[in-house]
């Protein structure tokens, strides 16, 4: 029997604040009227073709290399630590595709709150989805592993119109930046739950939902253990095999993947992890460590490497940036 996702439940999570749709009039004072302009330019982008976007995309990343010194410094180290065979040639070349990405990643989000889901579903090759359908037959959700690759928005588009589900997210700093960001998700099928809601985590995995789960961030030395991550010693949080454990849901891997031909994207769902949690956390985080480096091997570019992940350094060792 297929698996027939609860659009009650996932219209009923708790939320203290008024309907998002309902506070937009908040925000009618010239101090968003900026970001206004910019959310207006969003809606219009997703009227041109996917390709056109994406190629502007492409020019606005590397727009973004240039502007940002300090992103471009911090994309350098964290791939000469990661891949120390890799020639300064190469390193740069993979630098200059990895922001390029970076802006299609940003103009892809434009597309995945407010683009159209058919058009995207035509350009888009979906692998095992049948992984997610079985643990979901299982009745205690299924936690879906996802690492930062730049195009989490648009994926996000495509797993919430498969399967609606809930997914973690951090509030932003602009309340009207992240109103639209969770309306947006929303209508994508994705409802946000704030990270630090685990009781939340839990009921969303009670009532058989997916659950959209990306642990490859520094949380800090209290929240994090250190484990391999290309061999090098990182600060990472022990948290998803805490979250099976308390819910008893399967770990399914999940790798999006813009083609390297700019036509399209492909979606893998991969097969749940066995033996998981094994009652080492150790042992465990270093899985999910494993299982992102070979995700990112396949398409290294795409993987968010502008982002500090090794500024939580061990006692005694000295910084990265």
């Amino acid at each position: 029997m297929a698996y027939t996702p609860n659009y009650t439940a996932f219209n009923s999570m708790p939320n203290k604040q008024p309907p998002p749709e309902d506070r937009y009039l908040t925000f009618i004072t010239p101090k968003y009227w900026g970001l206004w302009c910019l959310i207006g330019i969003m809606r219009l982008l997703v009227l041109f073709p996917l390709n056109w976007q994406l190629a502007l995309g492409r020019k606005l990343g590397r727009l973004l290399q240039k502007l940002s010194q300090r992103r471009n410094d911090i994309t350098h180290i964290n791939l000469q630590r990661c891949f120390p065979k890799m020639s300064a040639e190469e390193r740069q070349v993979t630098v200059d595709q990895h922001f390029e990405a970076l802006g299609m990643g940003l103009v892809e989000t434009a597309y995945a709150w407010w683009g159209n889901i058919d058009a995207l579903m035509k350009v888009t090759e979906v692998r095992g989805l049948e992984h997610m359908q079985g643990a979901l037959k299982k009745g205690k959700g299924a936690i879906l592993l996802l690492a930062h690759f730049t195009s989490l928005e648009i994926s996000g588009k495509v797993v919430g119109h498969l399967l609606p589900c809930h997914g973690i997210y951090f509030k932003h700093g602009n309340p009207l930046f992240d109103l639209v960001m969770r309306n947006g998700r929303k209508r994508s099928g994705i409802q946000t739950v704030p990270h630090s809601k685990l009781r939340t985590m839990l009921r969303s995995l009670k009532d058989n939902y997916p659950f959209v789960y990306l642990p490859d961030q520094d949380f800090g030395k209290r929240a994090s253990i250190f484990v391999p991550f290309f061999d090098i010693n990182t600060a990472t949080t022990p948290a998803t095999a805490k979250l099976a454990e308390l819910s008893g849901a399967a770990v399914v891997p999940f790798f999006p993947q813009r083609r390297t031909d700019g036509q399209g994207y492909i979606m893998t769902f991969y097969p749940p992890l066995t033996n998981f949690p094994s009652g080492n956390s150790i042992t465990d985080t270093m899985r999910i460590n494993q299982v992102f480096e070979e995700n990112i091997r396949q398409a290294i570019p795409q993987y968010l490497w502008c982002h500090r992940r090794f500024k939580t350094r061990p006692n005694g060792e000295s910084g990265f940036y």
